[in-house]
């Protein structure tokens, strides 16, 4: 059993093209044999496809994307839903899935904000980092917090204990720096 979480990236090129696929594990849930993991895959005449599988190899969930290209996924401590960051001409988007319908529970998009990374903070709620901003969404992908830095630089990001905080500075080189954590419902200035 895992006992924690697993990240395992892999980036193949092909001669006839590129082909790229990403495979991530989740946290287990808290029964036995629970976990799952998502695997992004390249298939002909999709964007990309993501597929879920139990700890045994099984698949339990696909889902292709004709439309948008898939930049992340991540699958909830509880294992019954799977948050997914896409990009298509419209702009970048959070969709999250119910694993246990394989519906879509909700969606949200961008068109001004690149996301690249997500999480779970709690089966609740899942953090997106995007590039001038981080936005908390609930498990319909509403945005229930947010929190813009569009003059600083993301320098880094931490999630400990249900909590996410940025480190933020002017520029990379820049010797000023401040921290902002989200907790529960605010964000709170650490320090500057």
């Amino acid at each position: 059993m895992r006992n924690k979480i697993i990240l395992l990236a892999v980036i193949v090129a092909a001669v006839a093209g590129i082909v790229v696929w990403r495979v991530f594990y989740a946290t287990p849930a808290e029964s036995p044999g629970s976990g799952l993991y998502a695997e992004i895959t390249q298939e002909r005449g999709y964007k990309g496809v993501i597929t879920v599988y139990d700890e045994s190899g099984t698949a339990e969930y696909k889902w292709p994307s004709a439309d948008e290209y898939i930049i992340a996924v991540k699958i909830s401590p509880s294992a019954d839903t799977m948050a997914v960051i896409t990009l298509s001409g419209n702009g970048c988007g959070l969709k999250v899935f119910s694993l246990e319908t394989g519906g879509e529970r909700g969606s949200y998009l961008s068109s001004d904000c690149m996301f690249y990374d997500l999480g779970y903070l709690t089966d609740g709620e899942i953090y997106a980092i995007g590039s001038d901003r981080a936005v908390i969404f609930d498990n319909a992908a509403i945005a229930i917090s947010a929190y813009a830095f569009p003059d600083e630089y993301l320098s880094d990001y931490l999630v400990t204990d249900n909590h996410l905080t940025l480190l933020l500075s002017g520029y990379r080189a820049s010797d000023k720096s401040r921290s902002v954590r989200f907790s529960g419902t605010d964000w709170i200035d650490i320090n500057s």
